[in-house]
């Protein structure tokens, strides 16, 4: 039975490492969702990352909380850049929803299907500002 969550979490929970979670914490197989990103959404939605097949982050702009919103075939991805877990340098955590969500909405719903995930932040969630 495939069963559709309203979102889904991209990050580390719970130990190191990057893996995606339904909610209550539950993994999942990257590719079991029919997402547009695949394994991009491994920071490589996250503001200034750099695209292409030499695709590198210089770490002066990865501040944390420095936020994208990506909307593309159906599902919205929120981005950014989150070191409370896991502290090396190119670490990241995602919402990712089936349907188009505004920047509030995502946040909503991240707050209401991850209350563990959103309360280890200490910082800010924003969108960072197009340059």
């Amino acid at each position: 039975m495939n069963i559709i969550h309203p979102i889904y979490f991209f990050g580390c929970w719970g130990r190191t490492g990057h893996y995606l979670y339904q909610p209550g914490g539950t993994s999942l197989i990257i590719t079991a969702l029919d997402m547009p990103w695949g394994y991009e959404i491994d920071g490589g939605l996250c503001p200034g990352k750099r695209r292409g097949p030499k695709a590198y982050q210089l770490p002066e702009t990865q501040i944390e909380g420095q936020a994208s919103l990506t909307k593309k075939d159906g599902w919205t991805a929120l981005s950014f850049w989150d070191r409370s877990m896991d502290h090396r340098m190119n670490c990241n955590s995602n919402f990712i929803a089936k349907g188009y969500f505004s920047f509030d909405e995502i946040m909503m719903l991240a707050k209401q299907y991850f209350p563990e995930i959103m309360g280890r932040f200490k910082f800010e969630i924003k969108l960072a500002e197009n340059k």
